[in-house]
């Protein structure tokens, strides 16, 4: 069953409100920086790479939020917006690797589907449809198929008038 945009938004609002929470609740002292991570990735999954982003930022605010109210005290000012800047970039390029991977997951797809047009294979238990009709598994079929001489029929003629 498919999830909806709003379970799949509720669903992601719980595991950032969870992950906020245990962020809160551990303090500064204990880095809450991975913790982030899952909620942006489900943000990314659900709702596309925009969606990633927008989770990015959304992340990077919460965590300045719950910085700031856990009472952290920095020599300077300018650390705090250090911290969430190197967040919002570190958080920013994990979506970017989300999305490279997606990109290649889809690609390795696309070129198995065209593989599977060129070799008939049956997508359950991997046998192949031989020529003479038979399903073989692949082990067998790539027995059948090694032979000492792959040279079309042309080329074998001219390679045996040439000696």
């Amino acid at each position: 069953m498919k999830f909806h945009y709003a379970s799949k938004g509720l669903t992601c609002f719980v595991v950032f409100a969870l992950t906020v929470a245990v962020d809160y609740f551990t303090g500064y002292e204990v880095t809450s920086f991975p913790l982030y991570l899952l909620p942006i990735m489900l943000t990314y999954f659900y709702f596309g790479r925009w969606g990633g982003y927008g989770a990015v930022v959304l992340a990077t605010a919460l965590w300045l939020i719950t910085d700031l109210r856990s009472g952290h005290v920095y020599i300077h000012e300018v650390a705090r917006y250090w911290n969430g800047s190197a967040r919002l970039i570190i958080y920013g390029l994990f979506v970017y690797g989300l999305s490279l991977y997606t990109k290649t997951v889809q690609a390795n797809r696309q070129r198995l589907e065209e593989m599977r047009a060129l070799i008939p294979i049956c997508h359950n238990c991997g046998k192949i449809f031989a020529s003479d009709g038979t399903w073989l598994p692949i082990e067998e079929a790539v027995k059948r198929s090694i032979r000492v001489g792959r040279e079309c029929p042309d080329c074998l003629a001219a390679e045996v008038d040439a000696k």
